[in-house]
């Protein structure tokens, strides 16, 4: 799928949905305020209060998370150990070993989008399996949109790893061997714009042969801005590419080299630059503009002819 990608079944109930939902939803509340409370109390009232009213809520949102075919139970799970904060943090690092995928790629997206967090090594591990070409956000089965998931595991994943490749770079690494194409890609993205040269001899080249015309949205702006942070490493790689590939790889290339060689100083000289490429139309110039992670939906498959 897309790189804002993949689908899970995270889907449901019906009839009784709303109020199973709402009765959910108390019984966060009352765990949240009862853990507040405890923690202005003292430490040992915290854990009666975890121990009797958590356990229970937070392992029935775990399992929520699992791929059970029960429809819109996933995304309110999300939602409420969301709510929770932190408390709910020691239960989604356990669900990150769990078998079933939708299940850890579900808990690590939650952790991600929890303020105060400090990522542990392993949902780093589930955010740079979660770069594989999988059925989230969406799954569609004959043209038309299955089930949907409000949880981006390849666009959120890459912005997430690009603010902790101090922890994520051997990780990223690992994954520059990998047979999903897409998740190859993406570890050397990350990689490339974070300026980590240690594995420039295997990043440069998956990020040059995403420079030519394959009906990927996006993914040669990418490669450009991420080859150009790799820096004045990469002239010998880029040059060795040069004259081969086609005619819209070629083109950016010399784009890149002369961006390297000879950065644009000002506004003029970076207005010139649109004339030696026709890859965007939003910049002059996406070596050297392209901060912006834009990561279009498409097809990833593999087997696929782009």
């Amino acid at each position: 799928m897309p790189v804002a990608l993949g689908t899970s079944k995270v889907t449901g109930r019906t009839s009784n949905a709303a109020l199973e939902g709402a009765e959910m939803r108390a019984k966060v509340l009352v765990f949240v305020l009862l853990v507040t409370l405890a923690t202005e109390i003292g430490h040992c009232v915290g854990s009666v209060a975890q121990d009797a009213v958590g356990e229970d809520i937070v392992s029935r949102l775990i399992s929520d998370l699992a791929d059970d075919d029960v429809r819109r139970n996933a995304a309110r799970a999300m939602d409420e150990l969301q709510h929770m904060g932190l408390v709910a943090v020691t239960y989604l690092e356990k669900a990150l070993n769990s078998r079933d995928r939708q299940q850890r790629q579900l808990a690590a997206c939650t952790l991600r989008r929890m303020t105060g967090y400090d990522p542990s090594l392993e949902m780093l591990r589930v955010t740079v399996e979660g770069l594989q070409d999988d059925m989230l956000p969406e799954e569609r089965r004959g043209g038309v949109r299955y089930r949907y998931t409000y949880a981006f595991n390849a666009t959120e994943g890459t912005r997430y790893l690009l603010r902790h490749i101090e922890k994520a770079e051997q990780l990223l690494e690992e994954g520059l061997k990998s047979k999903d194409s897409q998740q190859g890609f993406l570890c050397a993205y990350v990689l490339g714009m974070a300026g980590r040269r240690r594995s420039i001899e295997r990043v440069a080249p998956i990020l040059i042969s995403h420079l030519a015309d394959n009906d990927i949205g996006g993914d040669a702006c990418m490669s450009a801005a991420a080859l150009y942070r790799l820096g004045e490493q990469v002239i010998p790689y880029v040059r060795e590419a040069s004259c081969k590939g086609d005619q819209q790889q070629q083109e950016v290339i010399g784009l890149i080299l002369k961006d390297l060689r000879s950065p644009p100083r000002d506004r003029a000289e970076l207005r010139g630059r649109r004339r030696f490429q026709s890859i965007s139309n939003a910049v002059y110039d996406p070596a050297v503009e392209y901060e912006v992670i834009h990561l279009h939906s498409g097809s990833w498959r593999e087997g696929r002819n782009h």
